[in-house]
């Protein structure tokens, strides 16, 4: 069994903290995932999640990481059809409105190739945009 760096594991733990807190003001809604994208060798390495969509609307898909720049965030609905593929510096939080249909949705954010911190981490969230409209004064 592989020993655990605990000095890679603090990078990443002081990674997410700093995600975690860019993130603060982003919903989870229809879900989310979080954790490292360092590609675990020479590989690729990535995060992602799936989720059932009950209904047609303007969804918000946020991304934020650190330490992968390069990093790619990913919206596919069903083998094939992506939505979405945006490329990300990796220096803060990208976010982007796009039109999904009920049924499934993949969301991911992809490290890919090299110049990635091996305590690389990232966080996606998808939430309806009309969720953070202003309400009433």
């Amino acid at each position: 069994m592989a020993s655990v760096d605990p000095e890679l594991v603090a990078e990443q733990d002081r990674n997410m903290a700093a995600i975690e807190i860019l993130m603060a003001d982003v919903p989870i809604g229809a879900g989310g995932a979080a954790g490292s994208i360092n590609g675990q060798g020479n590989g690729e390495g990535g995060l992602g999640f799936s989720t059932q969509l009950t209904d047609t609307a303007t969804y918000t898909v946020t991304a934020g990481c650190i330490g992968a720049p390069g990093a790619k965030l990913t919206v596919s609905s069903g083998p094939g059809n992506a939505l979405l593929d945006l490329p990300t510096s990796c220096a803060g939080v990208l976010s982007h409105d796009i039109e999904l249909q009920p049924g499934p949705v993949s969301v991911s954010l992809v490290a890919a190739g090299e110049g990635y911190q091996k305590a690389a981490t990232g966080v996606v969230r998808v939430y309806e945009a009309a969720s953070l409209s202003p309400g009433p004064h």
